[in-house]
């Protein structure tokens, strides 16, 4: 299948995108190349944003530099990844730690290309790209719970819905300490 029509099917069927993204058994080097390369590619689109649509004057303290962006990134996802896979496990889920990597890689890499777009939309109707950006992020949570459900063999959405929510908390707790060690060294 080609680039184009899996991420045409991760939007219109996600549940068809997954299958077929876990049914290709990537190697789990294949998955950790890819968490490198989305972390990349999502602090090039974060960096390119913050210099064509600057943060206000008084705002700009708060800023925080393409390092910072990328090391706080790269730590939420593979705690995601980490947490997904055992909340999920704990749920009583069947997908192994490679799995909820390759899942998260993928939808980090739509969300890159998403984020790409809203910056072509902030530059030319700055107003829109709120709209937008929220529009993605609805998307992407439909998405993540679509996959969740396919990778850990969920009869239903609410249990995906349950593992996010569960995770979410651990994730959170965990970048805050991280993010605390790290952000004074920047």
């Amino acid at each position: 299948m080609a680039l184009w029509d899996m991420i045409k099917l991760s939007v219109t069927a996600p549940r068809d995108a997954a299958g077929r993204l876990l049914a290709m058994r990537l190697p789990a080097q294949v998955g950790w190349l890819g968490f490198g390369l989305v972390v990349v590619i999502n602090t090039f689109a974060q960096a390119l944003y913050s210099v064509l649509v600057p943060l206000p004057e008084e705002l700009q303290g708060v800023a925080i530099p393409p390092i910072g962006f990328a090391i706080m990134f790269a730590t939420a996802l593979i705690l995601s990844v980490i947490v997904l896979a055992w909340v999920g496990r704990f749920f009583g889920g069947i997908a192994q730690l490679e799995d909820v990597l390759c899942i998260l890689v993928w939808l980090q890499f739509l969300r890159a290309i998403a984020q790409l777009g809203l910056v072509a939309v902030a530059v030319i109707i700055p107003q829109l790209s709120v709209i937008a950006g929220l529009g993605v992020s609805l998307l992407g949570v439909w998405l993540l719970m679509n996959f969740l459900n396919v990778a850990f063999g969920f009869d239903n959405l609410w249990k995906s819905f349950g593992v996010m929510l569960a995770a979410g908390v651990f994730v959170l707790a965990g970048l805050i300490m991280v993010m605390t060690m790290i952000l004074p060294m920047l």
